[in-house]
C-alpha cells in the first residue's frame, strides 16, 4: 500500500497531532447535525405558516421570509463545515447569517 507524502502514517508523530482536532471536530459535527434537524422542524413551521397565510390572505409575512432566508443561509453554513469545505464553525460560534432580503 502506498502513502501518501502529505497523509501522516497511522502512528506517527504527525498523526498523534491531528488526531485530537479531528475527535473535537466529530463532536462539533454531532452538535450541528442535532442543530440541523431542529432547524428543519422550524423551517417546517414557517413553510405551512407561510402556506397559510399565502391561502387566506393572499400575502406572505415579509419577516418569516427574511427568517427563513436566514435559517437557509445558516444551513448553508452548517453543510460547509460538515462537509470539510471550512473550518469555520457556523453560530453559535461566528455571527448569525445576514438575509439577503430587504
Amino acid at each position: 500500500m502506498t502513502t501518501d507524502a502529505t497523509t501522516p502514517e497511522f502512528g506517527s508523530p504527525e498523526h498523534a497531532e491531528n488526531e485530537p482536532s479531528t475527535w473535537i471536530r466529530g463532536l462539533y459535527m454531532l452538535l450541528f447535525l442535532v442543530i440541523t434537524r431542529v432547524t428543519e422542524a422550524v423551517i417546517f413551521l414557517i413553510m405551512l405558516v407561510q402556506f397559510i397565510l399565502k391561502l387566506a390572505t393572499g400575502n406572505t409575512n415579509d419577516k418569516l421570509e427574511k427568517f427563513g432566508d436566514q435559517l437557509s443561509r445558516y444551513i448553508y453554513e452548517i453543510i460547509q463545515f460538515q462537509t470539510f469545505n471550512t473550518e469555520e464553525k457556523p453560530f453559535p460560534f461566528a455571527d448569525w447569517p445576514e438575509s439577503g432580503k430587504q
